[in-house]
């Protein structure tokens, strides 16, 4: 039964650095308008493989008192994501993730007294077992990627929080190119604008 067990987990660590690679290579060049898409759609991918019930991307906002789900993806018949966590609620793993920590929770019983609070919310939106990685861009941490078990508890191996460090550091490096490009979008069609304002101004002769 344990060699068994063993080659099945052999078997899902194959599988996860094959869907990385794909995901790595994807991601490179996909085009900024498929981004979000594509997102959930790994998010998706991630949480089947691995059996969970909820994967989800979420920014903090500027003053970091907030975390914003931006991406997510449930089980079917789970219920949807918090979409707005008051970070007051959860300050014990936002103090880790704010540090460039990873945080793995087995089972939320066995948090520390200085989590209480965290082990009070996460028990109260039914999470049993989680993982929250930061999601860095720049060296800045903006954000965090969370994967939950809701009905039993679960291990967290190193080569897996890894490999989710990898899929959180490609999802967000995405993320970062799409901003540049809505930045670029948006200043070219401002810089159009004021050329077309200004071209039509020469023809009627209003230009002061």
């Amino acid at each position: 039964l344990e060699r068994k067990r063993m080659q099945l987990q052999l078997e899902q660590a194959l599988r996860f650095q094959k869907m990385l690679a794909v995901f790595s290579a994807k991601f490179a060049n996909l085009p900024s308008s498929q981004v979000d898409m594509e997102i959930e759609n790994g998010l998706g991918q991630v949480a089947r493989l691995l059996d969970l019930d909820r994967c989800v991307m979420a920014r903090l906002t500027d003053d970091k008192t907030r975390t914003v789900a931006t991406h997510s993806w449930v089980a079917p018949g789970v219920a949807p994501v918090t979409e707005v966590v008051h970070n007051s609620r959860i300050p014990w793993v936002v103090a880790k993730i704010l540090r460039s920590e990873a945080v793995f929770i087995g089972d939320i019983d066995e948090l520390p007294d200085d989590a209480a609070e965290d082990r009070a919310f996460l028990n109260q939106v039914g999470i049993h077992s989680a993982l929250y990685l930061p999601l860095m861009i720049g060296g800045a941490v903006l954000g965090i990627l969370a994967a939950a078990s809701l009905h039993s508890g679960k291990l967290w191996p190193e080569d897996l929080v890894e490999g989710l460090q990898v899929a959180a550091d490609v999802f967000s490096n995405a993320l970062a190119r799409q901003e540049k490009d809505r930045a670029l979008q948006a200043a070219e069609r401002e810089y159009r604008t004021i050329l077309d304002f200004t071209s039509g101004n020469r023809l009627t002769g209003t230009w002061l």
